[in-house]
């Protein structure tokens, strides 16, 4: 299972990056995104992709409010919240 849609390690368009950059712009309301990962992927091989995706995003912070491990295999419910800025 390759995650690095959701968390690439280039600019190409792909992936999660540009809708945290236009979360950053808003002024009100929750920053939040959701990611549908199917399938749900190994809790190991997901926080370790989540985690080496937030240091290179720092210092925006992003914190993972959902658990991948409490959803069925065929799927993942990811709820982000954008929490920093630069």
């Amino acid at each position: 299972m390759d995650l690095g849609i959701y968390f690439p390690r280039s600019a190409d368009g792909v992936g999660i990056t540009g809708d945290v950059i236009k979360l950053l712009r808003a002024t009100d309301g929750n920053k939040v995104l959701l990611l549908f990962v199917h399938p749900r992927p190994p809790r190991e091989k997901w926080l370790a992709m989540r985690e080496s995706y937030f240091r290179r995003m720092a210092p925006i912070a992003l914190v993972e409010d959902s658990d991948v491990s409490r959803n069925p295999e065929s799927l993942y419910i990811c709820k982000l919240n954008v929490k920093g800025g630069f």
